[in-house]
């Protein structure tokens, strides 16, 4: 095992799996070597726990005593010694609140509980979906991303705008056709309600909310506190907003390459390879871990 580093944390999505949500081969078998050696492998992922299951099963987490990070940080699954340790939920009510300001900036909410995925529209993006449904064919065919969107939305159930919860939720996710709709939410959101809440942008028209003490950084020093490690002992990995912080405060933060030119450039360490390329793997190996 290397001197320094005990612990790797690795986003999913263009991450660890490629463009298509697929493991290679080779990356199973090298992050299964690592966790031989020693190495604490967490997964980190803006996913729902039973979304990562099956990565974390192809990887052999629960063999080697690994942990999932779930939900932006909300969630921690530790196969250590089979324990969950959640941060703080937004409310029902809370949640009802803020799907009407994205509706006053004219963003559409989707969430999810035990019973599936829910999607509350706008009007102008109602109509948009109308239009857009008689083209998913053409679009799966485009880009795998647009085609996992299209498949996550036609899973959906369709709420009126001012839906009534009866339970909280880990996060919420806005969505808009201008981006200039998510950017006035999260200035409306932060005028109201102060630092409460924190923003994660998955693209230019979409952002996740969570409560502020919901991160994945958050999360890896909850599990370094709890098993005597430090942060400057943790190598991590990603290529959204939602690693940014993470990325900082690791001892070892690696952005890759296939990671938008916004977080290119705030990036310590980039991968000379992208997630459909091996690029966690092929970092990994030139460490010489």
């Amino acid at each position: 095992m290397h001197e320094i580093y005990r612990m790797i944390v690795c986003d999913l999505d263009n991450t660890l799996v490629d463009s298509k949500k697929q493991l290679s081969a080779a990356t199973i078998q090298e992050m299964i070597r690592l966790q031989e050696k020693g190495y604490l492998l967490v997964i980190a992922s803006g996913r729902f726990i039973h979304e990562i299951e099956p990565v974390a099963k192809a990887l052999q987490i629960e063999e080697h005593h690994g942990i999932i990070i779930a939900c932006n940080g909300f969630e921690i699954y530790d196969k250590k010694d089979n324990s969950y340790h959640r941060f703080t939920p937004i409310s029902a009510k809370e949640s009802e609140e803020l799907i009407r300001f994205a509706k006053s900036k004219h963003c559409c909410t989707y969430l999810y509980d035990e019973d599936g995925y829910y999607f509350i529209q706008t009007g102008s993006i109602r109509r948009i979906m109308r239009i857009a449904k008689h083209l998913f064919p053409l679009f799966r065919k485009l880009h795998p991303k647009i085609g996992h969107g299209i498949d996550r939305y036609e899973q959906m159930k369709i709420l009126k705008e001012e839906p009534h919860f009866e339970h909280s939720f880990q996060k919420l996710c806005f969505l808009s056709h201008k981006p200039k709709h998510i950017v006035a939410l999260e200035t409306a959101i932060h005028r109201r309600y102060g630092r409460t809440y924190q923003f994660f942008y998955e693209n230019p028209f979409v952002s996740e909310i969570t409560k502020s003490d919901v991160s994945k950084r958050h999360a890896v020093e909850y599990i370094c506190q709890k098993y005597g490690y430090e942060m400057k002992q943790v190598i991590a990995f990603g290529d959204n907003g939602n690693d940014l912080l993470l990325l900082e405060a690791a001892g070892h933060g690696v952005t890759m390459k296939n990671a938008s030119r916004y977080i290119r450039a705030q990036a310590n360490h980039i991968t000379e390879d992208t997630c459909d390329e091996d690029g966690v793997i092929h970092y990994l190996k030139k460490m010489n871990l």
